[in-house]
């Protein structure tokens, strides 16, 4: 099986254009998990990542940003991956 993972650095979340670019490259490439660093996000609403994913059938990790740096955000697509907590 193989499995489609991007990683990027967005240098900030904050504008609707990279939002709308990052939902290009998923529905593009037909991604499985997306890793996105300095999101600078200190809060993240599910509807969010649903929009961004264009499906419902995904889960995600968040580490909100601190002041006005860091962030963290990774979606993957529930039928590809399986979170595992110990």
């Amino acid at each position: 099986m193989i499995m489609k993972i991007i990683s990027i650095n967005i240098r900030g979340l904050g504008g609707g254009h990279k939002w709308k670019y990052l939902k290009e490259i998923i529905a593009r490439e037909g991604v499985d998990m997306i890793c996105i660093q300095e999101t600078k996000l200190r809060v993240l609403q599910p509807s969010s990542c649903y929009n961004l994913w264009a499906d419902n059938n995904i889960e995600w990790v968040n580490k909100p940003a601190t002041c006005s740096y860091g962030g963290i955000l990774t979606i993957w697509h529930k039928n590809k991956l399986k979170s595992v907590k110990h």
